[in-house]
């Protein structure tokens, strides 16, 4: 936010007739992206809570999310005009356009903080250090029993493919997508991952698990039996988790359950 609030202050003219200076252009900026991410969040929420509610699995683009923000932005920017100043309300084009040029800017602050800021931090994991840590001596580099990271899976065993390691799919409780990011509950321990979760499970075949929902996958041994909750599925685990089950694949994830139970 930062950095659009600086790239909307360089190249946007003074706040409509209001003479501003360039700090207090960005300041405002500043302000007004806390209150469309604000708008931004919300919308998320009552996504998720109707998915929740009634059962369905409607996406939300980042596009739309976008998009939508940026446009409440510009919304926050003339109403501020309007009410502090008592400026003339714009046609809806002028709104519409420069929504518009805010997302092109955006768009490109994304392109820069993507190519050149995220590439420092890949490769580096959310994984709680304690559950890595051993007191255990290294190995000599010649020992016939050292074992690569993926030696405890067995050869043909099923293993989820990260950046820079792989995991067993047995070892995983279940999966779920956090945005760019997908969280992983295992036997020893919860990390995040930058990834997506379709390419994580795209490989993994429904023996090993299955996604109930397109944020979720769940290992087969964690699974339990279907519930009803405030009338919507949901997927019982062994220790009690409830995963949700969207309504379209409520059929195909009880038939999983009786194939591999």
């Amino acid at each position: 936010m930062v950095l659009f609030s600086l790239c909307v202050a360089l190249l946007n003219a003074p706040m409509m007739p209001i003479p501003l200076g360039l700090p207090s252009r960005f300041l405002v900026f500043l302000a007004i992206c806390y209150l469309a991410t604000g708008f931004w969040i919300a919308l998320y929420c009552v996504i998720i809570f109707a998915n929740r509610r009634f059962g369905t699995d409607i996406p939300m683009p980042n596009i739309v999310s976008n998009f939508g923000g940026l446009f409440v932005a510009v919304l926050v920017k003339y109403l501020i005009a309007r009410v502090g100043f008592g400026l003339p309300w714009p046609g809806g084009w002028t709104i519409f356009l420069e929504s518009l040029r805010y997302a092109v800017i955006a768009t490109v602050c994304e392109f820069l903080t993507v190519a050149f800021m995220l590439p420092q931090f890949e490769g580096v994991s959310f994984l709680d250090q304690a559950t890595e840590k051993t007191d255990a001596p290294e190995a000599p580099a010649d020992d016939a029993t050292a074992q690569s990271p993926q030696a405890s899976a067995a050869p043909n065993a099923a293993v989820v493919h990260l950046k820079n390691r792989t995991i067993p799919a047995s070892n995983v409780i279940y999966m779920k997508s956090v945005e760019h990011y997908v969280e992983f509950v295992t036997d020893t321990g919860t990390f995040m991952e930058r990834a997506t979760l379709k390419d994580l499970t795209e490989s993994l075949p429904e023996t090993d698990g299955l996604q109930t929902h397109r944020s979720f996958w769940v290992n087969r041994k964690a699974a339990d039996r279907i519930e009803r909750r405030n009338g919507n599925s949901v997927l019982l685990l062994r220790d009690g988790t409830e995963i949700p089950v969207a309504r379209s694949r409520r059929t195909e994830v009880a038939e999983w359950l009786e194939q591999v139970g």
